[in-house]
């Protein structure tokens, strides 16, 4: 059971991997015995490729990362706001 978990798992990896997802440090044995850490870190990384680099902001400069993007998204939407 356990050998068909990690080979689930290294598949995703792979998987991740082929697509170009920057994968530090994880590996299928961390997510298969439920690190929660790592499991977070993965799926927070996942976000950031798939979703959240095609955020397209005006005035951002091309060589922006997708957390750059986010931030200066989350800058303007908050503009204005008094706190």
């Amino acid at each position: 059971m356990r050998f068909h978990k990690l080979q689930n798992v290294q598949i995703a990896l792979d998987y991740l991997r082929h697509r170009q997802v920057k994968l530090v440090n994880i590996r299928n044995d961390d997510i298969a015995d439920g690190n929660p850490k790592l499991t977070l870190g993965l799926i927070w990384t996942i976000i950031l490729h798939f979703q959240i680099s095609d955020i397209q902001v005006s005035g951002q400069s091309e060589d922006m990362t997708a957390k750059e993007k986010l931030l200066l998204w989350s800058q303007r939407m908050v503009e204005g706001y008094q706190g």
